[in-house]
């Protein structure tokens, strides 16, 4: 819950340019996608290029800049 804000923000930063989409892994569904995923650890961070590709993971904390710096290259 401690980087809600921070994706919060960024949301709405790249609203138009990049999706942003949160999974709830304490919904059935969530836990499904989280496991065909790999997700080990909340928070975990992970980037797609357009075609679906995953080309970056984080595991745990990180900042907004960051994120940034991962995401601006790709949109």
């Amino acid at each position: 819950m401690s980087q809600k804000p921070m994706v919060d923000r960024l949301e709405q930063e790249l609203a138009g340019r990049a999706q942003v989409i949160r999974i709830d892994v304490r919904s059935a569904s969530g836990q499904e996608l989280a496991e065909s995923l790999g997700l080990e650890m909340v928070p975990t961070f992970i980037l797609f290029d357009k075609s679906g590709a995953e080309i970056w993971r984080k595991v745990g904390l990180t900042n907004r800049q960051e994120l940034l710096s991962r995401i601006d290259p790709l949109i």
